[in-house]
């Protein structure tokens, strides 16, 4: 075996590899994510870019993070609401069954409403 049969089955092999890459890259492409990045990844460890690529969560199906904060955000203030109206309501209702005076009503509805 020369030194051309090995200069060629090195080429061949890394123009294998090179094919081989686009697996792992069009799978992880399909995700959200870089095709260049996973291609170059898949070059250099097809097996480990291949299973990585399949166990990859799915990006484009995730809402973007600007919309999960205001979500949540409106989420809190929602439930936020919900609770003080609930809270108000039975405050009111000790005043009126005299177990706390107006004026402890009115301190703790202000707490409440944050005025």
């Amino acid at each position: 075996m020369g030194s051309e049969d090995i200069i060629y089955g090195t080429v061949i092999s890394t123009v294998i590899a090179a094919f081989l890459a686009i697996i792992p890259a069009t799978i992880a492409k399909r995700k959200g994510r870089s095709y260049g990045k996973w291609w170059f990844y898949g070059w250099m460890l097809f097996i480990v870019a291949l299973i990585h690529s399949l166990l990859l969560e799915d990006e484009t199906k995730k809402e973007p993070i600007i919309l999960q904060i205001k979500n949540t955000s409106l989420n809190q203030s929602t439930e936020n609401k919900q609770d003080d109206v609930e809270l108000l309501k039975k405050y009111k209702q000790l005043f009126e069954d005299g177990i706390i005076t107006k004026e402890e009503y009115e301190i703790k509805k202000k707490q409440i409403l944050k005025i």
